[in-house]
């Protein structure tokens, strides 16, 4: 689409067959390719057997080559530390215990109890008929069943109108 067209309608990507030259006659059911294919057997007669190696060494050989020969090991082992025997041994104060470990404190912690609340437990379902001391029926329940009480703001109101008492505008 062109940036700057002023109301002329974008050219189509699509062209019709027509417009483009294309031969209108039907095409073959079978094409060129298929219409020349030949199946060949499905054998591995066309693969080539590797000739069979005649070469054997001839004359006399060394037991060690010249590299072989000339070669030296560059890599080093490890080397083995020989230690002299300890003949230090803690005396005195040591054996007793530390600071450190007088002034520790396991606390030997463990995990919290939950103490959940009984929501239907016996010591929360009261007893006995509630109709008599219940407050609900007194102040609440005062709709006949099957009907919806209006609130006493709504059923208040007068019909309010937007245009005023005689709905004409001024």
């Amino acid at each position: 689409m062109e940036l700057f067209s002023h109301g002329r309608k974008p050219r189509s990507n699509y062209r019709r067959p027509s417009s483009l030259g294309l031969s209108v006659t039907p095409l073959t059911a079978k094409s060129e390719a298929k219409s020349e294919y030949k199946p060949l057997p499905a054998s591995r007669s066309h693969i080539v057997s590797p000739i069979a190696d005649h070469l054997k060494p001839e004359g006399t050989f060394e037991a060690v080559t010249e590299a072989k020969a000339v070669y030296r090991n560059m890599s080093p082992s490890r080397p083995v530390i020989h230690r002299l025997k300890d003949t230090l041994k803690p005396e005195g104060e040591f054996a007793k215990s530390s600071e450190t470990a007088v002034a520790y404190n396991d606390k030997q912690a463990q995990r919290p109890v939950i103490h959940r609340l009984y929501d239907h437990g016996s010591q929360v379902i009261p007893e006995g008929k509630l109709s008599s001391s219940s407050e609900y029926r007194g102040n609440f329940s005062t709709a006949p069943k099957g009907e919806r009480v209006m609130p006493v703001w709504i059923s208040n109101f007068e019909k309010v109108t937007i245009g005023g008492a005689d709905g004409n505008r001024a």
